[in-house]
């Protein structure tokens, strides 16, 4: 079991707005007692990587194929991640 947070980079920057939701996920997975995992997608820099890091996010899962936004693809790639890590909350 795991709380997802869904991550948005632009151009493999990570927005202001997501590092604070992973915060927010990490804070909500430390009160579930379970972990912190994040998902984006498109390229990411390893920088980016490492500052999610910083937000208490144990695991980053990145699907690098997928480089617009695509619902259907993007709907398919969060689906197998919840499935795959046992997720029981999404932020």
């Amino acid at each position: 079991m795991a709380v997802l947070v869904v991550i948005e980079n632009t151009d493999g920057v990570i927005k202001k707005a997501a590092l604070e939701a992973c915060g927010y996920g990490s804070k909500t997975a430390e009160l579930l007692g379970t972990s912190c995992i994040a998902a984006t997608y498109g390229e990411i820099s390893e920088d980016a990587l490492s500052e999610v890091g910083k937000y208490g996010v144990s695991k980053v899962i990145v699907a690098p194929q997928i480089n617009r936004v695509d619902g259907q693809q993007l709907t398919r790639f969060f689906g197998e991640v919840i499935e795959s890590n046992g997720i029981q909350t999404v932020v």
